[in-house]
């Protein structure tokens, strides 16, 4: 088996551990709100956000790599107890589907509200409390000798081990369980500033699969982002996300400039790069039209498996939507009443 079929071997086996029931990870997490904190849905101004990200990853090591899709939409609906206050809800399905002979797919569908209180009337300072809701389906194919044989990646005795956990033919299991999340949100004149933390799998839900029956890890998620203009046409955004799962971590730091190339038409161009700690660098772009975001990112590897994956490390392709209504003005007759 050459290098390329033993470093996907190595790191696939592990996946379907107590690692098997991961989250999904977005190059830009931003696009996909509800992955990342539940405090995030409703904070913005707008009436109601609609947005989505494909993602492409790794198809130059196994097969056809990995296929991610995100869809997300979330409003602040109602104002809270106090005029200041509002609750803002959302829902959110991923689906990630693996190709190749470790056919392994997983769908998330998420259910989210978020009270976020305001500590003044200007709404300049925020502190948010959100709740989230998550079912998750999850499906693997059972593997065989036939796979390796015909030239597929994992070799014969890597496929006895993984049927002796008991997984023959088709594996379809759920689970379901909470995120809470808080966030505070910083405003000024020119700046925009959050900082959140969120706890996934609070409840440690149970997963079975085949005769193994694995009790998920808890999953912390940090991140921060600081918006600031640089004048009257630039920002700059610095921002960074912090994961960990049992022993696992990831820490992602990125940084984009933006520049308002048409300000009647309010059209943006946004670039910049990040860097995942110990894994791949990442390339951003975008442009903003109106109320309009299109993103584009493309991860370069560099940890232990670029000789198999040929530094091709993840592509994505995000957009979203913030629609604004706004009700009429209701004005009141005006009467003549003429000279006499």
């Amino acid at each position: 088996m050459g290098l390329k079929n033993t470093i996907f071997t190595l790191i696939m086996l592990p996946f379907f551990g107590t690692v098997l029931s991961q989250d999904l990870h977005f190059t830009q997490y931003q696009f996909a709100p509800l992955t990342v904190n539940p405090a995030l849905a409703g904070a913005y101004h707008g009436s109601f956000r609609i947005g989505g990200i494909f993602r492409d990853q790794y198809r130059t090591v196994g097969g056809n790599g990995f296929q991610t899709l995100d869809f997300n939409i979330d409003a602040p609906i109602i104002r809270g107890i106090r005029k200041q206050d509002w609750i803002g809800i959302g829902i959110g399905i991923d689906a990630l589907d693996q190709a190749g002979g470790l056919r392994y797919n997983s769908t998330f569908f998420r259910l989210n509200g978020a009270y976020h209180f305001s500590f003044n009337k200007e709404q300049t300072r925020i502190l948010t409390l959100g709740v989230q809701y998550n079912t998750v389906g999850v499906s693997i194919r059972q593997l065989s000798t036939q796979d390796t044989r015909g030239g597929n990646m994992i070799s014969d005795p890597d496929v006895e081990a993984f049927n002796a956990r008991g997984m023959e033919g088709m594996i379809n299991e759920n689970y379901s369980d909470y995120v809470v999340g808080f966030m505070y949100n910083g405003k000024g004149n020119d700046s925009d500033f959050k900082l959140g933390i969120a706890g996934a799998r609070i409840l440690r839900p149970q997963l079975r699969l085949g005769n193994s029956l694995e009790r998920l890890d808890l999953r912390l998620t940090a991140f921060g982002n600081y918006t600031m203009a640089l004048g009257d046409r630039t920002s700059f955004s610095p921002g960074f996300l912090y994961q960990r799962i049992s022993s696992a971590q990831e820490l992602v730091v990125q940084s984009q400039l933006g520049y308002l190339i048409n300000p009647e038409k309010q059209i943006k161009l946004n670039g910049g790069l990040g860097y995942r700690v110990g894994d791949a660098l990442q390339l951003l772009m975008g442009i903003d039209i109106k109320d309009i975001r299109v993103g584009v990112a493309y991860d370069m590897n560099i940890s232990s498996l670029s000789p198999a994956s040929r530094t091709v490390g993840g592509f994505e392709l995000a957009i979203a939507y913030y629609g604004k209504i706004y009700k009429k003005p209701k004005v009141k007759p005006i009467i003549v009443c003429p000279r006499l």
